[in-house]
């Protein structure tokens, strides 16, 4: 492999997490978005403890495609500090690392994420 795989993770409003997991596999920064619903996030912002319902993506994609996946956030993103965490994969299933590659690589990937 030439590209490091890894999971990249993004909170978002439950109202627009289907559109951005959409954008993202689409364009290809992605190869695989799950979206994991009823998130309660409790954060620091300007000054003040915030709660909010949220939901959770997790894209499978490379290291390499993190200027396409933040391009995609600051365009359709709600948020004015949108998260965005690169989390390395260490190891794994070998052709599931390969059809990473290969989707986020922009080839004709076949297989079951």
């Amino acid at each position: 492999m030439n590209d490091e795989a890894g999971v990249v993770t993004v909170s978002a409003p439950p109202s627009v997490g289907k559109v951005l997991a959409g954008a993202l596999v689409e364009s290809r920064a992605a190869a695989c978005v799950q979206i994991i619903p009823g998130v309660q996030s409790v954060y620091w912002w300007k000054g003040q403890v915030q709660t909010d319902e949220e939901v959770l993506l997790v894209a499978k994609t490379l290291k390499s495609k993190l200027p396409d996946i933040e391009a995609i956030l600051k365009k359709m993103h709600p948020y004015e500090l949108p998260e965005l965490v690169f989390l390395p994969i260490q190891g794994g299933l070998a052709e599931y690392l390969e059809w990473i590659q290969a989707s986020a690589g922009g080839k004709n990937p076949e297989g079951k994420h």
